[in-house]
């Protein structure tokens, strides 16, 4: 745990008064991005980086256009403590925006010990309204809960979607109850996944098998989806990809 020490560079933490006994959060505090920080407005760690958070996280109300919370590119976050992390309010107010609470791209890997919400992050337009995976992996060791995330308008590009995740070439793993709540991938044709689109990287169009690398979705407890909205796949998009869950 960070106490009361503060984070420096891109990631500042906010310092809050707690009771003598109380574990102190750590919480990134909002950034300018009236010119628009590009990635990882909030952490940015890459080539090989290795970021370990050990107590309660708040990561809110950052802007940009993707990672708007944490961003990764080649690197490792766990947070590895029991307590909650929280993705809160992040958003890419312009146009395309990718993974508004979390990017990982680059062989990242992201793993959450502790019970996890990622609630009313937004982009405009883009893809991935709390989560933007590209060959990286994310694990969920305990409760995730995924709320009121967005893509307002669909698609700026000719692929997009995915309210809460959007997946490519990666893989998502929930080894505890998760719940995707009223997230959705926006209105306009071609917006896909609600909650969820994952997509393989297609290298061969060979008839009559598409070939590549393959996007994965698994959950061994209680996966519940509401209320989540979108062109195609109002819970869940998946071409060249897998999914398993729980018995």
């Amino acid at each position: 745990m960070f106490g009361g020490r503060r984070l420096h560079g891109a990631a500042a933490a906010a310092a809050k008064e707690l009771p003598a006994d109380a574990a102190a959060p750590q919480a990134v505090a909002p950034q300018d991005a009236a010119n628009g920080p590009v990635y990882g407005a909030g952490i940015l760690a890459s080539a090989g980086a290795r970021i370990t958070f050990a107590g309660a996280t708040t990561i809110r109300d950052n802007t940009g256009v993707g990672g708007c919370g944490l961003t990764l590119e080649g690197a490792t976050a766990i947070f590895a403590g029991a307590a909650a992390v929280q993705f809160i309010s992040n958003s890419a107010p312009g146009s395309d925006g990718f993974g508004m609470a979390l990017r990982a791209v680059r062989n990242s890997s992201v793993v959450f010990r502790g019970p996890v919400l990622m609630a009313d992050n937004w982009a405009r337009s883009g893809a991935g309204g709390a989560v933007f995976l590209d060959k990286s992996n994310l694990t969920f060791h305990n409760i995730a809960t995924l709320r009121n995330n967005s893509i307002l308008m669909g698609p700026g590009m000719d692929w997009g979607g995915g309210g809460a995740i959007y997946a490519f070439a990666s893989r998502v793993v929930h080894n505890a109850a998760a719940m995707y709540i009223n997230n959705r991938a926006g209105r306009l044709e071609g917006s896909a996944g609600g909650a969820v689109a994952l997509l393989g990287w297609i290298t061969s169009y060979s008839c009559p098998r598409l070939s590549g690398t393959r996007s994965s979705f698994s959950a061994t407890q209680l996966v519940t989806f509401l209320s989540n909205t979108a062109n195609t796949g109002g819970a869940l998009f998946m071409t060249l990809s897998d999914a398993a869950f729980a018995a």
